[in-house]
Formats: C-alpha cells, structure tokens, sequence
C-alpha cells in the first residue's frame, strides 16, 4: 500500500500543550514515534523520551502500564491505552472518526478513555483549555486522596500527548 493515512486534521503542534509543562506534580514522558519525534527534541529537559525506537506493540504496552494517563490525539497509542484498560484522554478534530460517534465525551469502546473535541474545525485552543482543566482536577483529586494531610504533592506519570500522528 503505497498511499499514506496520515491526516493534518489529528494532528497539532507540542507547543500548544507546552503551558502543561507548569502544572505541580506532574512528570511527562513521550512516546512519539515516526517523523515527527523530532519537534519533541527540543522539549528533552521538561519531556523525558520513553520511546526505545522499537515499534513492537508488546514494549509499548508495557511502558503504558507504567503510567497513570495517557494524553494523546487519535492515534494507535489511543486504541492500545484504551485496549488495555488504562486511562487515556484522546483529543480528537472537529471531523472525527466515525467511531468516535457525536457529542460524547466518553467512548463505548474503551471505558477508561475520555474524549475531549475540538468545537469547531482547527480549534486545538478550546480542547486545550478543557484539558488543562481537567488535568488540574484530577492532580488536584489525586493528591487529596493519596495525600490529605500533605501540602507537596507526588509526581503522576503521564505520558506527553502524541501531537502529531505516526
């Protein structure tokens, strides 16, 4: 098959969910793969590299189990999370796929993943707004019930959004 899947539409730049970097408690891990790991190589210090270069599903899914969230856009890496019960937040274009059906933030296909949607085509702004607030809510959450007598809170390994689609 010699005709790329690649649609522009599910992707979008780091950089936009750079601000994310700032929030308390959180560590980010990336597990970009294909042409466009490069733009995370600049994000190194704040982004660490769990991507090993092997392509084998089986080591993928075992560094998702090492996380507590996944943060990506439509990509495999969403099915897979999803697949495994893990938890996974998939940020999605205002044209989706099919499967991901109409005005839901939730998918009957994997129970642990919530979807946030784009309102209007090419506007990443507003799925980054609500994401950050509800990363912010469950940081928040997560502390107060691993740690309700503690002001510091522990590092939640999330995995750094897949921006750009492999």
């Amino acid at each position: 098959m010699g005709t790329s899947s690649y649609n522009s539409e599910r992707s979008m730049q780091f950089k936009e969910m750079a601000k994310f970097l700032a929030i308390p408690g959180v560590s980010f891990f990336r597990l970009q793969a294909g042409p466009h790991k490069a733009e995370l190589e600049s994000w190194s210090s704040h982004v660490v590299n769990l991507f090993n270069g092997s392509l084998c599903i089986l080591a993928m899914a075992q560094t998702l189990m090492s996380l507590d969230l996944v943060i990506t856009v439509d990509t495999m890496m969403a099915h897979l999370a999803g697949a495994m019960g893990r938890p996974v937040w998939t940020l999605l274009p205002y044209r989706c796929d099919w499967r991901w059906m109409m005005k839901r933030g939730d998918s009957p296909w994997y129970p642990t993943m919530r979807l946030f949607r784009q309102e209007r085509p090419g506007d990443w702004r507003t799925v980054i707004r609500q994401l950050e607030r509800a990363l912010r809510i469950l940081v928040s959450q997560t502390n107060l019930e691993c740690h309700p007598s503690r002001q510091s809170s522990p590092s939640h390994p999330i995995a750094a959004p897949g921006v750009q689609e492999a």
